[in-house]
């Protein structure tokens, strides 16, 4: 199944449909996917956490690190049993030809419990936005908040703010 599918699977102008589209959209740009891919692999950290933060600043919502530790807390569980191994598993698979399909198959499992993640993110910020109607769905991101929710993630996994540099200078680009 393709990532743009998926999105079509939900409410169209749903806050659930507007953040996939957000993270699909910003993970595409260039040198996104890598700085993404290197926080995950170095530091452990949540992509989905990392795009839920731009999708926040651009929403002009700045999260503290309790409002993290919220996020990850409403997270943990599904990531822990349903992403992760999926994602070691899809690992094991990768580069084997006799195992293509059933590798594509994981893949597209994985991307499916990545978008039930955000839609959790989504449903914790709808909660937690008591005027939804003042906020900015289009536009450019606020790069001062941008900081500050970068900031505040790098705090919350105990990590100093340059690791999310090359994210931060990849997704002020897009």
């Amino acid at each position: 199944m393709d990532v743009r599918e998926q999105t079509n699977k939900q409410e169209p102008d749903s806050i659930r449909s507007r953040l996939w589209e957000f993270a699909v959209d910003v993970y595409a740009q260039p040198g996104v996917m890598a700085a993404c891919l290197k926080a995950q692999e170095q530091w452990d950290i949540d992509v989905n956490l990392m795009l839920y933060a731009v999708w926040c600043a651009k929403q002009k919502v700045v999260l503290r690190s309790d409002d993290f530790q919220k996020a990850e807390s409403r997270c943990q569980v599904w990531r822990e049993a349903i992403i992760l191994p999926l994602r070691k598993q899809r690992e094991l698979w990768r580069g084997k030809p006799k195992l293509s399909a059933d590798y594509e198959a994981i893949k597209g499992l994985e991307l499916e419990a990545e978008r039930c993640q955000l839609e959790f993110l989504a449903d914790l910020f709808e909660q937690d936005q008591s005027d939804l109607a003042t906020l900015e769905f289009e536009g450019r991101i606020d790069t001062s908040v941008l900081e500050a929710q970068l900031s505040s993630l790098a705090r919350h996994y105990g990590l100093l703010e340059e690791v999310f540099m090359e994210f931060r200078v990849a997704v002020a680009g897009s």
